[in-house]
Order: C-alpha cells, then structure tokens, then sequence
C-alpha cells in the first residue's frame, strides 16, 4: 500500500501522483466504483 505522502507522490503531479493514487486507493476505489455504479443501475 502506497501512502498519499510517499515522496515519489509529491513533486510532479501528474503521471508519479495519479499513478501513486490510483495504486493506494485501488481496492478503495473499486469499491466506491462498483457502489457508485450499483446505485446509479439500481436507481
């Protein structure tokens, strides 16, 4: 698990931030994903 304040995250917020974000929060965002996209189908 990457940390948001991991250095390679800070600096350059483009590739290095996405990429670091998207790996420490992939469980947590599939799961907001698959929420979000149940609620908007079951709605």
């Amino acid at each position: 698990m990457f940390n948001i304040t991991d250095p390679l995250c800070e600096g350059q917020i483009s590739y290095n931030y996405y990429s670091c974000y998207q790996m420490a929060t992939s469980k947590l965002f599939t799961i907001q994903f698959a929420l979000q996209h149940d609620k908007i189908s079951g709605h």
